[in-house]
């Protein structure tokens, strides 16, 4: 493993992210990983782009995460199964 970028605190996810995602070939979606590790999909997502690992996620995994939206305490949707006119009211 290269020099981890970030600090103490994203050094230590990134150590744990990559172990996990090793052990599975990188065969994963960044809800699997804050699923198995108890973080947020976005420090998930945030640690992988620092570190640049963001290719190593399989396409098919990886797609996953376009067509969902985060809420602000880190809730995960659907988007597309959320009606149209809730979703313009907020």
């Amino acid at each position: 493993m290269k020099t981890l970028a970030g600090g103490p605190k994203t050094q230590a996810h990134a150590v744990r992210i990559w172990a996990y995602c090793e052990k599975r070939n990188w065969d994963v979606s960044y809800e699997d990983v804050s699923r198995a590790l108890g973080l947020s999909v976005n420090v998930i997502h945030s640690v992988i782009s620092k570190n640049k690992w963001g290719g190593r996620i399989s396409e098919r995994r990886r797609n996953v995460i376009s067509n969902q939206a985060t809420h602000e305490r880190g809730h995960r949707a659907n988007i597309n199964l959320i009606p149209l006119d809730i979703l313009i009211r907020g």
